[in-house]
């Protein structure tokens, strides 16, 4: 088996940085390159945070300030940096961290391992961030973690349903843009139906069927209006009823309502 090329010499590295970027990276990753002030300022010449985060890493392998600002140049490698070679936060690298929420989220988890005013800040930038900013590194609801996932109906939800732990109309009205969000939110939040709730779950016929059956749990004219419009969803809310009036037949008749529930509703209406 051909042994790898180590390059030593100067004309060696340079020749060798004429390959592609996969290739140098390669040759880093194999350590085929010498920790030399050679192989340093042709890293350095290309100014590219990849390289330099990664010869940091498997090379150099102690902070070097010019390495550190090569890599700051990109927020994902500037974050690589804090973690991988600084080993701890530096102004330099959470600056530039903060750039990204992506890595303002994964920098305040890792590097700092606490909230901050900065990071959550910039984690607040996209709703999906925020949302898991609150739940695991603040553990607990803010407003501005709040407001940020709320740009979102999924995460509105997610929040409401996680961190909050309860209903909030903030919350209830981002859920609310999107129908089955909506359903989801009157069932397992508000745990009870509510007029806005149930107008959002209406834009979906599967969405307002599901709504009446299992918050709304009984017959509504203006929600009958609206399913039996569809074939298929009047004849599943027409069996829905029927097996609504045999149980309330049977209870009459002593039957135990428990018993009744798994006769009557063991099975999904759709």
């Amino acid at each position: 088996m051909k042994k790898s090329k180590i390059y030593r010499t100067k004309k060696e590295i340079v020749e060798a940085f004429k390959e592609s970027e996969e290739k140098i990276l390669m040759a880093i990753y194999e350590c085929r390159l010498e920790k030399s002030k050679n192989t340093l300022q042709a890293i350095c010449d290309l100014n590219n945070p990849r390289l330099a985060c990664a010869y940091s890493h498997f090379i150099h392998r102690e902070p070097l300030d010019i390495l550190r600002k090569i890599c700051c140049l990109d927020p994902k490698y500037a974050y690589d940096y804090a973690t991988m070679v600084d080993k701890g936060p530096r102004p330099e690298t959470r600056f530039s961290a903060y750039q990204s929420p992506k890595d303002a989220y994964f920098y305040a988890r890792n590097v700092y391992q606490k909230p901050t005013k900065g990071s959550r800040t910039a984690s607040c930038k996209d709703p999906w961030y925020a949302y898991q900013y609150a739940r695991d590194i603040d553990k607990k609801p803010m407003a501005e973690t709040r407001d940020a996932a709320c740009m979102s109906p999924l995460y509105a939800y997610k929040y409401a349903m996680d961190i909050d732990k309860s209903p909030r109309k903030d919350t209830r009205k981002a859920a609310c843009k999107d129908s089955q969000l909506a359903y989801l939110y009157a069932l397992k939040i508000d745990k009870s139906p509510r007029k806005d709730t149930r107008q959002a779950a209406c834009k979906n016929l599967d969405h307002a069927y599901q709504y009446v059956l299992y918050v709304d749990k009984e017959p509504r004219e203006d929600m009958e209006n609206i399913i039996c419009e569809h074939p298929i969803f009047k004849l599943y809310y027409d069996t829905w009823k029927y097996y609504l009036k045999k149980r309330e037949e049977d209870i009459k008749n002593g039957i135990e309502p428990e018993n009744l529930d798994k006769k009557y509703f063991g099975v999904p209406f759709w």
